[in-house]
C-alpha cells in the first residue's frame, strides 16, 4: 500500500513539475499517415511538417523537430529511413511515392497520432533526483518517467527517443552543448558535446562514441574538461570501434558537473560530417549506480575548407632565482607570437608545473602581461596544472607577439636548492581564439616544452633567515602624500625568532629649505596595515635604528614596508632611497635555542630601496594612434571622432571634466545637428552622459565624470558620436581638439585640482577628422582557395566553392540581397544553368553560416540562388574586410537515383547585377550594385567525384641512406565520400650520388604489408620518374585510411665522409585534368584512382580518373647519408 502511495505521489508531482517546463524542451509534433504525400529539399509547410513527423515516429532523428522546413537534418533522416526500412540506397533530396508508401507501412502500426518524445535528458535526470529524494525506488521512478510520455527525447542535441536508466548518478546532455557546425580544419579545442552529472558518486572512467560519415583521422587529440581543466591528456579515437575512453580520472561529483569533450581538428580532415554519443550508462564507470537516458548524442560538426590560424609559444628571459619566502616572484616567461592567418583572443593558459618544491608553497599565482594583471590563477591542481583563465581575452592582431609573466608567492617553509618549472604540457593547454573563424587556433609549443633548454629552471635560496626585496622600483612620489611606501621586504625564518633591531638607511638629495623632508617614517606590516614600529622624520641623510621587537613563527614570513609622507614643502627633484641596512651579530634572537642568529647564516643581509623622486602629481593628455581620420556615410551610427591617452603623473588621477571643441573643416555650421548623442568611452564602456555639441560655441562638455587613473598608468578615452546626421552632406570633414590646460579638470588622491597642466591643442588642425563620402562595396576573388583541398570535392557533402573578400568603403554596409550562382562552366553568365550536382548553396561570412538556399533548376535564374532578408543578411563594418565563402550541398554523384555525372566541372559565382539583384544598405543610402560582381567573380574549378582521396604526408625517419633498403615516401590516404580504389603510384626519384639496384628493388607497401604489383619502374638507375603499377586495384573503405609507404633497394652509396648523398622522393601530379574514362585509357597518368561510381565498378569502367587537383602534391620526403 505504501508503495502504490508513493508511485501515486510520484506522478502526481512529476506531473506538476513537468507541466511547469518549457514547451521548447518537450518535443510534440502529429502524425497523419492518411494525409502523407511526396515532398522535396527546401519545400516548407505544412506537407512537410507531416512527413517530419512521421518520420520520428518511425523512429528516425530530426534534432530541430517537425520545423516544416525540408532541410538538411530532414534529409539526414530520409536516407537513413530508405536504408533501414525501403532497403535501398537514396540521396534524400525527395521522398517520392515509394518512400511515401514505405513511410505509412512503417507508421500505420505503430501507437499513432501523437509523436511527444517525452522529457529530454536533462528534465529527466532533474525529475530523478527529486522523485529519489521522496524515497521512490528506480522501478517506482521509471514508471513515473513512463506515465509521462514515455523514456524521453534522449537528448536535446539529436532528438532521438532513447531509453531511460535510473541510477543515484545521472547523466544528461547540458543545455550549453554546442550546436551543429562547420568548423575549420587545423582548429584545435573545439567543443564536441557537454554532459551534466547530477547527483552523488566518483567516476573513474567515461567514453564517447564517434558516428556519422567521417574517418576517426579527422582529430588529431581529443579531450576531457571539467571547466577549464584538463582531465586527461589527449587521447584518440579507436579506429576500429571509433570509441575514445578517458580512463583514470578520479572525478568527485557532488551536485552537479559540466564536463566538456574538445577535439583538435586534422589539417587534412576531410569533407565529412561526424557527431559523438554516450551510447549506455555502461560507459560511464562509477562507484554507484548510473542513470539517465541514452544515448547522449551531440549536434553535428563538420569540416570547412578553410583553416584555422595558428599561434607559437616558446620560453623567453632570464630570470633570477628567486628567495625563500619571497612575495611576488617572477617563476616564468614566455611569449605568444599570432600567425599570419587570424587576429587571435588568448582566453586560457595552463602551465604543467614540474619543480620539486611542493605545489602548495606556491600561491597568489598570476599572469602578466607588459605589468597588467591578465589572468590570476587558484592554485596548482592535483593534475601539476596552474590553469590561468584570463579575466578578459587577450587580444593579438596576426603576427604580434606579446611576452607573459608568471608570479607567485613562495612560502617561508620552503627549502634551499629546491626548484620551479613551468611549461605547456600539452597544445590544448594553451587555447586562443581565432577571430576571423570563432575557433581555437593551432598552437606550437616545442619552443616552451618539457626539453630543460625550453623552460625555465629554478632553484630557491636562502638561510636561517631569508630576505627578499619586493620594491617599489624607481618613481615619482607626489608631493603631500600620505603614507607612501618606499621600501617593501619580506623576512622569512626557519626558526621562531625575534627581531631585535631593525637598521633602516635613509638618503634624501637636494633637501635645501628649511622644512623641506619626509616626515612620519615608519614599518608596517603589509598584510595586515598595523605599524610594528615607532616613526621619525627624515631631513637629511640618516640611519635609523628600531628597537621595537618583531616576532616571526617557524616556517613563516612576515612582509613589510616602510612609509613615509612627503612634506607640502618638499620641491620637485628632491629624492629619498631608504635601504634596509645589514643585521648585526646581536639584532635576531632564536627563540628554540635561545642564541643569536648568525650573520653568515642571514640571506642576504639587507636589501638595497629604489630612489624616490619628488614631484608634483600631473595628467599628460596626448592624441591616441587609434581611430585614424576615416570616412563614413551619413546616417552611420557609433562613429568614433577622437582619442586621447591620459596618463597619470605622480599619484592616482580622477577625471572629473572634459571639454572638447569641434570644427566642420568644410566650412559648414551644421556640426551640432550632424553630430548627435556624443559620449566618452573607456574601451567599449561609457563613462559619461550623451551630450550634444552646443550650437553657438561648437564645445561638448562631458561633466560629472569619475574616471580613475593608477600612478604611472594610462587610459585611452574615445569620443564617439551615437548617430551621424542622415542630413550630413559628402565633403564635410569633422574633427575636436582639447587643450588640457583649460579644458581638463582633474584630481590627485588627497581631492587637490590639477594646475599647469599642457597648454598645447590635442589633435591641432585636425590630425584625426571624418568624413562624408558615397558608400560603396567591393568584391574579389579569393584566388587561393585552401590549396590542402585543391579542386576537387566529394558528392553527398558541403565543400567550399568559391571564396571572396568583401570591402565596405565609407560606412558599414548591410547586404539585404545577395545572389550566387552554381554552373558547369568557366563562363557561367554566358549561360545560366544549374550544375546538378549542387543542390543547395551557402552564404558563411568570417566562417559563419549565413544563409542557405535552393537554386532555381530552370528559367532565367537557373542555377542562381537569390537570398534576401529585409532585415540583413550579413554586414561588412566600415572601411573593412570581410571573408564571403561559398559552400554548396553536394547530390549523391553517379549513383543510380543521384545526379550528375563523376568529374563534373562546378564553378560558383557572384552574377552581376543585370543577372540578379544586389541590394545593401549603408547609413541611409542604399546600393544596388558593387564592383567586383559578375565575369571577375567565378570560383576556382571544382571537379566533382562520388567520393575522393586525401594524402598526407607521413615522416619516413631519420636513418642515413647506406647501400641497403631504405623506406623513400609514406603518406596516408584517406576515402573521402565514399569507397575509393587505387591501381597506379608514380613518383619522381632524385639521386644524387647514390644509385638503386633496379626496378626490381622497388616495392609498395601499405599498412606494413606488401602489395602484389605488375609494374615496378624507374626511368634510370640514378634517379627519374617512377611507377608502380598494382596487380589489382587496392581500395579503401569510405571514411578509412590506409598508410603507403615506397620502399627502394640502394646498391652504391657512398660513406658521409667521402660525399654527400640523398635520394629525393616526390609524388608525380598530372598537367591536365583527365575526364572520368576506363583505367587503359586513364593509365598514362602518373597516378590513377577510381571512385568507384558506375555500376557493375571495373577496370573497363568509365570511373577512373587522375591526381590533377587533388590535394597539392608538393610535398617531398629526403633522405641523406
Amino acid at each position: 500500500m505504501k508503495r502504490s502511495r508513493a508511485l501515486t505521489l510520484g506522478v502526481v508531482f512529476a506531473t506538476i513539475l513537468w507541466s511547469s517546463i518549457p514547451a521548447g524542451l518537450v518535443q510534440a509534433a502529429s502524425c497523419n499517415a492518411a494525409s502523407l504525400t511526396p515532398v522535396k529539399y527546401g519545400q516548407k509547410g505544412s506537407a512537410v511538417t507531416n512527413v517530419q513527423a512521421c518520420l520520428i515516429q518511425a523512429g528516425s532523428s530530426i534534432p530541430a523537430g517537425a520545423t516544416g522546413y525540408y532541410g538538411g537534418q530532414t534529409k539526414t533522416a530520409v536516407v537513413a529511413f530508405y536504408k533501414n526500412t525501403v532497403n535501398m540506397t537514396w540521396d534524400g533530396m525527395n521522398l517520392g511515392p515509394k518512400g511515401i508508401a514505405a513511410l505509412k507501412n512503417a507508421v500505420s502500426g505503430s501507437t499513432g497520432g501523437s509523436t511527444t518524445g517525452g522529457v529530454d535528458s536533462a528534465t529527466t535526470a532533474q525529475l530523478t533526483v527529486l522523485l529519489k529524494a521522496l524515497g521512490m525506488t528506480d522501478a517506482q521512478i521509471a514508471a513515473v518517467l513512463a506515465s509521462l510520455g514515455g523514456t524521453g527525447s534522449g537528448n536535446t542535441g539529436s532528438g532521438n527517443t532513447g531509453t531511460t536508466v535510473p541510477g543515484t548518478l545521472t547523466v544528461a546532455l547540458d543545455s550549453s552543448t554546442p550546436g551543429s557546425r562547420v568548423v575549420p580544419v587545423s582548429a584545435s579545442n573545439v567543443e564536441l558535446m557537454k554532459v551534466m552529472l547530477t547527483g552523488t558518486g566518483n567516476i573513474t572512467s567515461i567514453a564517447f562514441k564517434r558516428t556519422g560519415p567521417g574517418a576517426t583521422t579527422d582529430f588529431s587529440n581529443v579531450y576531457l574538461y571539467d571547466g577549464d581543466s584538463r582531465l586527461t591528456t589527449g587521447r584518440t579515437i579507436n579506429s576500429q570501434t571509433h570509441t575514445v575512453t578517458f580512463t583514470g580520472l578520479s572525478l568527485a561529483v557532488s551536485g552537479s558537473k559540466v564536463l566538456t569533450l574538445s577535439a583538435d581538428i586534422y589539417s587534412s580532415a576531410g569533407s565529412n560530417q561526424h557527431q559523438f554519443q554516450l551510447v549506455s550508462a555502461s560507459d560511464v564507470t562509477a562507484d554507484t549506480t548510473v542513470g539517465g537516458t541514452f544515448p547522449l548524442t551531440s549536434n553535428t560538426i563538420g569540416f570547412s575548407a578553410a583553416s584555422a590560424g595558428t599561434a607559437t609559444v616558446e620560453k623567453t628571459g632570464s630570470l633570477a632565482n628567486p628567495n625563500i619566502g619571497q612575495v611576488g616572484a617572477k617563476l616564468s616567461e614566455f611569449k605568444i607570437t599570432a600567425g599570419s592567418t587570424e587576429d587571435i583572443e588568448v582566453r586560457r593558459v595552463a602551465l604543467y608545473y614540474a619543480g620539486s618544491l611542493s605545489r602548495s608553497n606556491l600561491t597568489n599565482l598570476v599572469l602578466k602581461q607588459a605589468g597588467v594583471t591578465v589572468a590570476t590563477g587558484v592554485a596548482i591542481n592535483s593534475k601539476d596544472l596552474l590553469v590561468l583563465t584570463f579575466t578578459s581575452p587577450f587580444a593579438m592582431e596576426k603576427g604580434a607577439v606579446r611576452t607573459f609573466e608568471l608570479y607567485g608567492d613562495i612560502s617561508a617553509s620552503a627549502k634551499s636548492s629546491e626548484t620551479i618549472k613551468f611549461y605547456v604540457d600539452d597544445s590544448s593547454d594553451v587555447y586562443a581564439l581565432g577571430k576571423q573563424y570563432g575557433y581555437g587556433v593551432g598552437i606550437t609549443r616545442t619552443g616552451f616544452d618539457s626539453d630543460t633548454s625550453d623552460h625555465h629552471v629554478l632553484t630557491l635560496q636562502g638561510g636561517d633567515i631569508t630576505i627578499t626585496f619586493n620594491g617599489p622600483a624607481a618613481s615619482d612620489v607626489a608631493v603631500r602624500g600620505q603614507d607612501v611606501t618606499v621600501l617593501d621586504f619580506t623576512i622569512a625564518s626557519v626558526n621562531n625568532v625575534e627581531i631585535r633591531n631593525l637598521r633602516l638607511g635613509a638618503t634624501t638629495t637636494l633637501l635645501d629649505v628649511s622644512g623641506e623632508g619626509f616626515n612620519d617614517l615608519k614599518v608596517k606590516n603589509q598584510a595586515t596595515g598595523a605599524v610594528l614600529t615607532n616613526s621619525t622624520d627624515v631631513t637629511t641623510s640618516t640611519s635609523v635604528v628600531f628597537t621595537d621587537p618583531i616576532s616571526i613563527a617557524a616556517g613563516q614570513s612576515i612582509r613589510m614596508i616602510v612609509t613615509t609622507d612627503i612634506d607640502s614643502d618638499d620641491d620637485a627633484s628632491d629624492t629619498l632611497r631608504v635601504n634596509l641596512n645589514a643585521f648585526g651579530a646581536s639584532d635576531i634572537k632564536n627563540l628554540d635555542n635561545n642564541q643569536y642568529v648568525a650573520v653568515a647564516n642571514i640571506v642576504p643581509n639587507g636589501v638595497a630601496g629604489n630612489l624616490m623622486t619628488v614631484k608634483a602629481p600631473d595628467l599628460e593628455i596626448s592624441l591616441a594612434g587609434s581611430p585614424a581620420s576615416a570616412t563614413t556615410t551619413a546616417g552611420a551610427s557609433n562613429v568614433p571622432l577622437l582619442a586621447i591617452n591620459a596618463k597619470a603623473i605622480a599619484d592616482t588621477i580622477k577625471i572629473t571634466q572634459l571639454v572638447f571643441d569641434g570644427t566642420n573643416s568644410s566650412g559648414s555650421s551644421t556640426i551640432s545637428s550632424d553630430l548627435t548623442s556624443l559620449g566618452v568611452y573607456d574601451g567599449t564602456t561609457l563613462v559619461s552622459t550623451l551630450k550634444s555639441v552646443d550650437s553657438s560655441t561648437k564645445k561638448v562638455t562631458f561633466d560629472n565624470l569619475n574616471i580613475n587613473i593608477s600612478q604611472g598608468a594610462q587610459k585611452t578615452l574615445t569620443v564617439k558620436a551615437s548617430n551621424l546626421s542622415t542630413g550630413a552632406s559628402n565633403g564635410n570633414n569633422y574633427y575636436f581638439t582639447i587643450t588640457p590646460s583649460t579644458q581638463v579638470t582633474a584630481v590627485d588622491s588627497n581631492g587637490n585640482t590639477l594646475s599647469g597642466l599642457s597648454a598645447t591643442v590635442v589633435n591641432t588642425g585636425g590630425t584625426t577628422k571624418v568624413g562624408i563620402a558615397t558608400p560603396s562595396i567591393t568584391f574579389t576573388k579569393v584566388t587561393n582557395v585552401n590549396v590542402s583541398d585543391a579542386g576537387v570535392v566529394g558528392g553527398n557533402g558541403e565543400v567550399t566553392l568559391a571564396e571572396f573578400d568583401a570591402y565596405a568603403q565609407n560606412g558599414d554596409a548591410l547586404i539585404k540581397k545577395f545572389a550566387v550562382g552554381v554552373n558547369n562552366t568557366a563562363t557561367p553568365e554566358a549561360t545560366t544553368t544549374l550544375a546538378e550536382e549542387v543542390s543547395a548553396l551557402k552564404v558563411y561570412i568570417n566562417g559563419t553560416l549565413k544563409a542557405t538556399q535552393t537554386p532555381d533548376g530552370s528559367g532565367t535564374y537557373a542555377g542562381i540562388a537569390r537570398i534576401e532578408n529585409t532585415s540583413g543578411i550579413f554586414t561588412i563594418p566600415s572601411n573593412s574586410t570581410v571573408r564571403v565563402t561559398i559552400k554548396g550541398q553536394l547530390n549523391d554523384i553517379g549513383n543510380t537515383g543521384g545526379k550528375g555525372a563523376s568529374g563534373s566541372n562546378v564553378y560558383a559565382y557572384l552574377p552581376a547585377t543585370t543577372t540578379a539583384s544586389f541590394e545593401a544598405t549603408a547609413g541611409t543610402q542604399t546600393l544596388t550594385d558593387a564592383t567586383g560582381l559578375g565575369a571577375n567573380a567565378v570560383g576556382n574549378q571544382k571537379v566533382a567525384y562520388k567520393a575522393y582521396p586525401v594524402i598526407t604526408k607521413l615522416d619516413i625517419g631519420t636513418d642515413k641512406l647506406s647501400a641497403a633498403e631504405h623506406t623513400l615516401a609514406k603518406f596516408r590516404v584517406t576515402a573521402t565520400g565514399g569507397e575509393i580504389s587505387f591501381k597506379k603510384f608514380g613518383f619522381l626519384m632524385t639521386l644524387t650520388n647514390a644509385t638503386v639496384s633496379t626496378s626490381t628493388g622497388l616495392k609498395i607497401l601499405r599498412n606494413g604489408t606488401e602489395l602484389t604489383t605488375d609494374v615496378k619502374s624507374i626511368t634510370a638507375v640514378t634517379g627519374g620518374t617512377s611507377t608502380i603499377i598494382l596487380s589489382s586495384e587496392d581500395t579503401i573503405a569510405s571514411g578509412s585510411s590506409a598508410d603507403y609507404e615506397i620502399k627502394a633497394t640502394f646498391t652504391t652509396v657512398p660513406s658521409a665522409n667521402t660525399a654527400s648523398a640523398s635520394a629525393q622522393m616526390q609524388i608525380v601530379s598530372d598537367a591536365a585534368l583527365i575526364t572520368p574514362t576506363t583505367y587503359a585509357a586513364a593509365s598514362t597518368s602518373y597516378m590513377v584512382w577510381s571512385d568507384k561510381s558506375a555500376g557493375g565498378h571495373s577496370e573497363t569502367t568509365s570511373d577512373w580518373a587522375n591526381n590533377k587537383l587533388l590535394k597539392t602534391l608538393t610535398d617531398t620526403w629526403i633522405r641523406s647519408n
